[in-house]
Order: structure tokens, then C-alpha cells, then sequence
């Protein structure tokens, strides 16, 4: 009995072991399956989207990044709106690390605007990738007489195409020529994703137009699974009717979805609804087919800007929910009339990323935040927040606790440097900490910093000592403050006094810092000559010492190379007598007293 009861029970542990691995299994499967969207944010207008799909990972943009050219290279001119000082390359990698991402089956680079591809370099030089696909560009592409459109585009081009070459990467452009047609469609695990606005504008003899903006040459990605349809729209102009032509194709492509009735007559805008240029037409080539269909999820097109998100362009998608690669604030009231049912998500909102999951019945968008973490990548060490952020303010911030001192990238400082904190001067060390009740050292000078870490200033005590601090904050040593004497160790020596002049009645004393004071001789103070009698009076007036005299001014000091009533004064201070004085001018007497005698040389 006992035999069969064990038995019993191992089979049934068993039964239960094989449905655990088994439901394991099928969790796994599920999890490996996930087919999403990452529109990761940024905490700006910039664009980064990762596609995942059973495992397999691919990129359209990745946002900006921290470098810009400096002007020395004449290929890539310093112009006055280039953005500078501020990237996201490092928040990037990190959410891709976090995500599981090891390698990329593909980088889209929409466009060759640093918002959106200025952080691609870094990208493919910190993730293997297998193909980059991008617009070929050159500053001649953009018309003369938008000069001002050019920025940084040829370096943030130059420099994805530098990195593609030294990483390996195929690179896949022209992708409007027959024989590229075919890099225009493929596939990620369980996503199809098609490149649409890949059509340059060319003259009769095939030649490219220029165009007002890189914007108007963006690639466009379509991409499905399920069934399910998401538009990623990048900077897409409505420029002689791109947009027009995206949503009629998409029309027409997916006709099979259940198609609506809008209220009015949406027709074409005019371009004086948007903005005053002379860029052409908006959707004026556009055909209105009558048809409207409803994708599951499209992101706004250019951020949400209103001139590139027309009317038309909207209503004839009308997806069921919008993601914001900027701020919410930016959905107009215009796009809201067209699409009042759309569901809306801004990346800038708190969170790590947007998701847009895909399923069979439709997909499903949803905030997504991370757990807080540091990461080290390319040497630097960077906290990231539960939004998947850096700090992007060059400063002291608090975390767990404990200060941290970060670099304006958001990297933990590694050099040793003073860091100005809420009114104080703490001094930031590269072993990851403000020292606190610590004596510093630096440059020949000391400092004190306190239990909060701050630099002290002014009279402090220390282990029952009294130092005292200037106002840059170095530690005095054998100096007076006022009435107080510090040592060569920065030590007050309270039996050690300033020396001074003291005054009984009319007369005076001078008192050293130990109380002492001189009598029956001279003593210099400040420069001067001063005598004093035998109880240590001050002497004015004409003074005999041994055989010489010597005249003592009102406050003291010794007369020198001066005449007083009759008499000349020495640079030494005794009278002369029975010389020439001044150069041989004048002649005194052996009484001391001027003599109108002439001199005979």
C-alpha cells in the first residue's frame, strides 16, 4: 500500500512537473511572440522607434544626439540653428539593452534631420546591424532659396554612412530606382513592413528637383501584422500632395477594411491654410476616392505639426490611436475635429515608451515606465529613472539618499572638481562622493568642508580649535583678522594680540601683540621712525640722542631730508651741521642753522 501510494504520488508529481514545463512553454512562446511598437521617449520632439517582433529587433530613427559640427571642417558649417547641447544616444542604448536588444535587423533612417537620425552613429556602432536603409542625400537636394534648411544635414549623413561602413552594415539606398524595389518590403518576425514616399521628385530627364526640405524626401513606413495596420509618418510634407498620395495608396492597399462616412465634404486644403511660401500646392494631386478606411495606429505626422497633418490626410486613415513623438499639448484643436475618437499618447508624458502591441483584435497602446537602474555604456556611468531618462541638467541631483555629481550628458562626473549646490560650494570626488567633516587640500591652499559637505567660510571650530575661512572659502594662515592673529597651521593663538597704538591724554604708546612696548630707543612701525622715552612715551619735537639731533613730527615720526625752521634734516634723520646739504646748495653752520654763505664750486 505504502508501494502504491508513492508511486501515486510520483505520478502526479510528475503529471504536475510536465504541465508546469508545459505552461511554461506556451508562457514563453507568448512572450517570444510579442510583435510591438517602442515609440521611446525622449523628453523632446525627436523621433526613436524600435520594432520587436518574435525576437527580432529593427529601428527606425533614434533621436538626437550630442554632437554637432564645430565649423572647422568647411563641409559642415556651424549655422546658427544647428541644435547643440543636448542628444539622447545614451537613453536609447540603454532601452534597447533593457529590451533584450543585442542586434538590429535593420536601422530606417527617415531622414537626414539630427532630431532624427543624429544619435544613428552611435547606434550602429553599439549594436551590430544588419542593413541600413536610407534616402542618399547631398546639400544640392535642397533649393537654393531655402538655404536655411540645410543645418547639419550632410554631417548627420555623412556620419550614419561612416559608421554603416566601418561596422559592416549593408547600406540600402536609391530606394527609388526598379532595381531597389524590392528592398521597399519586408518582413520582422511577424510584422510586414513596407517604405513608402521613397519616389524622388525628378525633372523630364531624370534628374533630381531640389525641394524646399529634407522633410519632403522622409521615408514612410507601413507596417502590419495580424491583420493590424500602424502608419509611422516621420516629417512627411503634404507638399504637392505626398500625404494625399500615402493615404490613397493605403486606401486602396487595404480596401478591406470597414470604410466610413465622414460628415461634409472633406476636400483638398489650399496652402494658405498652413503656412505662406512658395512650396506648391498641398494635395492638390491628391484623388478623393470617396473611400475611408480606419488603420488601428498611426503616428502624427512631423510631432503633431498642423501644416503636415492635413484634414484629408487624417480623415481618410482615421486611426483609432495617434502617438505623439513631442507633447500632447501640440494635438491641436483642428486634429481633434477631424479625429474625435482618436485615442492620443505623447511621448513625453511620464514614461519610458509608448507601446502599440499588436494582436489579432487589434492592438493595443499603453505607457510603459522602467525600473530605476545605473548603466554603464562606453566607459560612463549614467542613472536612468523609471521613465528611462538621464539627468540632463549638469549639477548635483539626489538619489537613494546619496548626492551624485553628473556631467551636463548626464554621465556620474569623473574628474574632481567644486560643484555649486544650492548656495554652497561642494567638492565632488571622482571615488563617487562629497567628502563631509573633511580637510581639503588643493593648490597650495586648505579648505574645510562641513557635515553637509559644504565649503565653510569665516570664523569655524574644529576639534576644539578656531580657524578662520576668507570668502573664497582658503583657510588664512599667519595673518590677522581684525585683532586676531592665526598661526602657519590656520590655528587663532588667543594670547597673541594685534599690536597698536594706545593713547593716555595726549600722549602715546605703541603695545606689542604680547603687551610689551619699547622704552629708550627707536622702533620702525609701518616704515617709520619712531622714538620713545624711558617709560615708553611717544617723542615729538627736537630730540638729542648722544651728540646728534633729530626732529620727531607731531604724530611721531622721524623728520628725513626735510627743512624744519632753520635746520636740515638727513635722510638718516640727524641734523646737519657744518656742511653742504641739497647738492651743495645751501650751507649750515656748526649750530645746525642755515648760512648764506655761497658755495665756491
Amino acid at each position: 500500500m505504502v508501494y502504491i501510494k508513492n508511486r501515486v504520488r510520483k505520478i502526479i508529481i510528475v503529471g504536475i512537473s510536465a504541465v508546469s514545463m508545459w505552461m511554461m512553454s506556451v508562457s514563453a512562446e507568448a512572450a517570444v511572440r510579442e510583435t510591438k511598437i517602442h515609440f521611446i521617449a525622449l523628453n523632446n520632439s525627436t523621433d526613436a522607434i524600435l520594432l520587436e517582433s518574435n525576437g527580432h529587433y529593427g529601428l527606425v530613427d533614434s533621436g538626437e544626439d550630442w554632437e554637432y559640427p564645430d565649423g572647422t571642417d568647411e563641409r559642415y558649417p556651424l549655422r546658427s540653428d544647428i541644435t547643440q547641447g543636448i542628444g539622447y544616444e545614451q537613453q536609447v542604448i540603454h532601452y534597447l539593452k533593457k529590451q533584450g536588444v543585442k542586434q538590429l535587423n535593420f536601422y530606417i533612417a527617415t531622414h537626414s534631420h539630427s532630431d532624427h537620425i543624429g544619435s544613428g552613429d552611435e547606434i550602429l556602432d553599439a549594436f551590430p546591424t544588419d542593413r541600413l536603409y536610407i534616402q542618399r542625400y547631398e546639400d544640392s537636394y535642397i533649393a537654393e532659396s531655402n538655404e536655411e534648411n540645410l543645418w547639419d544635414n550632410q554631417y548627420i549623413y555623412d556620419d550614419i554612412i561612416d559608421a554603416a561602413n566601418r561596422n559592416g552594415t549593408e547600406i540600402i539606398t536609391d530606394l527609388d530606382l526598379a532595381e531597389n524595389e524590392k528592398y521597399c518590403s519586408f518582413t520582422l518576425g511577424d510584422m510586414s513592413i513596407r517604405l513608402l514616399n521613397v519616389e524622388r521628385k525628378k525633372d523630364e530627364n531624370g534628374q533630381i528637383i531640389p525641394v524646399m526640405d529634407e522633410n519632403e524626401n522622409c521615408i514612410v513606413a507601413e507596417v502590419t501584422a495580424f491583420g493590424r495596420t500602424a502608419l509611422l509618418t516621420s516629417d512627411i510634407e503634404p507638399t504637392d500632395g505626398d500625404t494625399g498620395r500615402i493615404a490613397n495608396d493605403l486606401i486602396d492597399k487595404l480596401g478591406d477594411l470597414p470604410q466610413y462616412q465622414v460628415e461634409g465634404d472633406i476636400e483638398p486644403e489650399s496652402e494658405e491654410n498652413y503656412r505662406n511660401n512658395d512650396a506648391g500646392n498641398i494635395d492638390e494631386t491628391q484623388k478623393n476616392t470617396g473611400k475611408r478606411i480606419s488603420i488601428d495606429l498611426m503616428k502624427m505626422n512631423h510631432h503633431s505639426i498642423d501644416y503636415n497633418n492635413t484634414t484629408y490626410f487624417l480623415t481618410s486613415l482615421n486611426p483609432k490611436d495617434v502617438v505623439i513623438t513631442g507633447y500632447e499639448e501640440s494635438f491641436s484643436e483642428s486634429q481633434r475635429d477631424a479625429l474625435p475618437n482618436a485615442k492620443v499618447y505623447a511621448t513625453t508624458n511620464d514614461c519610458a515608451a509608448v507601446i502599440a502591441k499588436f494582436y489579432k483584435s487589434g492592438i493595443e497602446t499603453y505607457y510603459k515606465k522602467l525600473s530605476p537602474e545605473w548603466m554603464r555604456i562606453e566607459g560612463d556611468l549614467y542613472y536612468f529613472d523609471n521613465n528611462g531618462r538621464t539627468f540632463t541638467d549638469e549639477g548635483v541631483h539626489k538619489i537613494n539618499g546619496k548626492e551624485y555629481c553628473f556631467d551636463k550628458k548626464g554621465a556620474m562626473e569623473k574628474e574632481n572638481r567644486w560643484v555649486f549646490v544650492d548656495g554652497n560650494w561642494k567638492y565632488w570626488l571622482t571615488s563617487g562622493k562629497f567628502p563631509k567633516n573633511s580637510w581639503l587640500r588643493l593648490d597650495g591652499v586648505t579648505y574645510y568642508l562641513d557635515k553637509e559637505g559644504n565649503a565653510v567660510e569665516g570664523w569655524y571650530q574644529i576639534d576644539e580649535k578656531w580657524y578662520y575661512f576668507n570668502e573664497d572659502k582658503v583657510m588664512e594662515v599667519n595673518a590677522w583678522i581684525e585683532d586676531y592673529y592665526v598661526d602657519a597651521s590656520g590655528v587663532w593663538q588667543p594670547k597673541k594680540k594685534q599690536a597698536q597704538w594706545l593713547a593716555s591724554g595726549d600722549k602715546y604708546w605703541y603695545s606689542h601683540g604680547d603687551g610689551s612696548y619699547r622704552t629708550s630707543g627707536w622702533e620702525r612701525i609701518d616704515g617709520e621712525w619712531y622714538y620713545f622715552d624711558e617709560i615708553g612715551w611717544m617723542m615729538t619735537g627736537w630730540n638729542q640722542m648722544g651728540s646728534d639731533w633729530y626732529y620727531l613730527n607731531s604724530n611721531g615720526t622721524m623728520a628725513t631730508d626735510v627743512w624744519v625752521e632753520n635746520c636740515y634734516l638727513k635722510s638718516d634723520g640727524r641734523m646737519a651741521v657744518s656742511e653742504w646739504v641739497e647738492n651743495g646748495q645751501y650751507y649750515v653752520d656748526e649750530g645746525g642753522n642755515w648760512s648764506d654763505l655761497e658755495n665756491p664750486n
